[in-house]
């Protein structure tokens, strides 16, 4: 038999739960909550689901035990529906519908209900309208769900507290039983094993799913280092030369007219407009996956980045330059920051009248940032761990800091060549909320040398460069020389507020 933390499954460099669990839904991250993860599956709101859903599949012909703490809420009679721990071979991201037995949506899944509400079929109608614990499983069919065992009333849960509650399964008695708070609740007899209720399949995702109808309560769950035992020996660890560790990378991004940084702090410039791919990771969270697309466009003779957007897992988010300052979640706009992308946490703040930035925590020390000037943007990843990103791509480089074509072997050293490169292509999917500007298979417009030149000396001609370096003089070192660019290109001293 061997331990390990539901905090780290599975991935050793892992620094937080969101590295190895998938939040869907309503499901939010909750800060400082109890000792070790905590999330909240739904608000207290009408009509809500979330779950968590592990990144990786267990062996389930082998022994296990899974401990956490459970939190009901705080409404008896108006609380609603509980939460349910699940095994299910579909998907990491599984979803399902609100309401009733919620968890009967998702099919070939063996599922333990820890209920707080009546339901007109149940066993238990003793006019207290009892919380009840019952192992289910579901079939192929959305909606069906069959007993594996009678329901077990237990004392209300809904007291605003959190409550213990432990999951195991015995292959060779063939018995899983659950407990809460201390003492057993069901045993169950499952003859032939857990496969049959998964499909067939032997590995299964494993999460814990909730959902509220007419009723609701804020619904929790939380685990700590010691959440999963497994019965099988303890995979053997792959020989290597060193321990790997990850190291904090430069901040590395794109911004004005447009400048891109790559991973090791180096600088170049791409004056293309079209929508481009700054970063792609797929492997970004255990295969969540992780995407940055910037849109650009000209504008008399220079061109800068009016928009971008940010893929994790299923979610986008998008922000736009300008006046207005629009943003939008899963393209729709204005969308309630409160439940973040992908579980990630966004924060908005006004710098001035100008001038605004969203930050999304990865909760690993990094963030990326959304940073609008007028209707400038830049976006930037500060403090990206390089366990994260060692095997993106895109106009950022890779994490080496080498100019990589997307067969991840050919080295472009030709700026254009390269920002060609990384033109979102026609196959690719559209993250931004609407179409604009030269999308493929139109090639991205590059100034000619004569507009370039031409903006140079123009910018020159209205602003001096002894102006434009008083004017970006309180600008990091590392973007001054940028800074000062954008002031010349842009006659605009105050372009110095976008850095």
């Amino acid at each position: 038999m061997f331990r390990f933390s539901l905090l780290g499954f599975c991935i050793l460099a892992s620094t937080t739960a969101t590295h190895d669990l998938n939040m869907v839904g309503d499901t939010s991250y909750m800060e400082n909550e109890l000792e070790g993860d905590c999330y909240e599956l739904t608000p207290d709101s009408q009509g809500q689901s979330g779950a968590i859903w592990s990144n990786r599949r267990i062996d389930v012909t082998q022994g296990f035990t899974f401990t956490s703490q459970m939190y009901l809420g705080t409404k008896n009679a108006n609380g609603a529906d509980g939460i349910a721990f699940s095994l299910q071979a579909n998907s990491p991201t599984q979803t399902f519908s609100t309401g009733g037995r919620w968890y009967a949506s998702i099919p070939y899944s063996l599922v333990c209900e820890v209920d707080t509400w009546y339901n007109g079929e149940t066993n238990i109608n003793d006019g207290t309208y009892s919380d009840h614990i019952q192992l289910t499983y579901t079939t192929g069919d959305s909606g069906d769900w069959n007993m594996l065992s009678e329901e077990a009333a237990i004392e209300n849960i809904e007291d605003g507290q959190y409550h213990d509650f432990e999951i195991s399964w015995d292959p060779a008695s063939e018995e899983m039983i659950v407990s809460m708070d201390g003492s057993e609740r069901v045993k169950s007899t499952i003859s032939g094993g857990i496969s049959q209720y998964l499909n067939g399949e032997n590995e299964s995702y494993f999460g814990f799913t909730a959902a509220t109808g007419g009723a609701s309560n804020s619904q929790r769950v939380c685990f700590n280092d010691d959440s999963v035992v497994m019965e099988s020996a303890a995979p053997t660890p792959v020989p290597t030369s060193a321990p790997s560790r990850s190291i904090t990378l430069p901040p590395a991004g794109s911004s004005g007219d447009p400048h891109f940084t790559m991973w090791t702090g180096e600088k170049y410039d791409f004056h293309g407009a079209c929508d481009l791919v700054l970063l792609q990771n797929p492997d970004f969270s255990n295969g969540l996956g992780m995407d940055i697309h910037i849109r650009t466009k000209f504008t008399n003779q220079w061109s800068y980045i009016t928009s971008a957007v940010l893929r994790i897992g299923n979610d986008t988010f998008e922000v736009m330059g300008g006046i207005k300052n629009p943003h939008w979640i899963n393209k729709v706009e204005g969308e309630n920051l409160e439940h973040g992308v992908s579980g990630f946490s966004i924060t908005f703040e006004q710098i001035n009248s100008k001038s605004y930035e969203f930050r999304v925590d990865m909760r690993d020390g990094s963030v990326i940032l959304f940073k609008t000037f007028g209707d400038f943007l830049k976006i930037d990843v500060e403090g990206g761990k390089s366990n994260n990103f060692v095997n993106s791509r895109g106009l950022m480089g890779n994490a080496e800091g080498e100019k990589v074509a997307r067969d991840r072997d050919t080295m472009i050293e030709d700026n254009d060549a390269f920002g060609l490169e990384w033109q979102v292509l026609a196959t690719e999917p559209m993250l931004f909320h609407n179409i604009a500007g030269i999308q493929a298979p139109e090639k991205c417009a590059l100034p000619t040398a004569a507009s370039r030149s031409k903006r140079r000396r123009l910018g020159e001609a209205l602003i001096s460069m002894k102006s434009a370096e008083i004017a970006c003089s309180r600008v990091n070192e590392s973007d001054r020389d940028t800074c000062i660019f954008d002031v010349l290109a842009t006659n605009n001293e105050e372009m110095a507020g976008a850095y």
